[in-house]
């Protein structure tokens, strides 16, 4: 974190505003870390599907497809609900996933 004095001298004039009215920042962050995440929600899938996506989360490696490329991902949902068609019919599976690459933005 980079820190900085409240005033700035504008035309001569000592000033902790600048010509928009907006009070000069006294902390700039740099270096920030972070990684891009999507929530994912399926189409309505029965029991024998929603089983085999189970395959899904427990898999160590997963790519999600864009654009006809693939991405490696994480997914980093960790709890999984099995359903059965008796009592819950159809269902949707949601799992959070973050991309393999971190970004470092200034």
């Amino acid at each position: 974190m980079y820190m900085q004095d409240d005033w700035q001298i504008q035309s001569g004039v000592k000033q902790t505003w600048d010509a928009y009215n907006r009070y000069t920042r006294t902390s700039i962050p740099y270096n920030i870390k972070h990684m891009n995440r999507m929530h994912l929600i399926s189409d309505w899938v029965g029991e024998m599907n929603y089983a085999w996506l189970y395959q899904l989360i427990a898999s160590p490696i997963v790519y999600i497809e864009v654009q006809s490329m693939y991405i490696p991902c994480n997914i980093t949902t960790n709890s999984y609900d099995f359903k059965l068609n008796n009592s819950d019919k159809l269902f949707n599976l949601e799992i959070d996933i973050e991309f393999g690459k971190t970004i470092i933005s200034q």
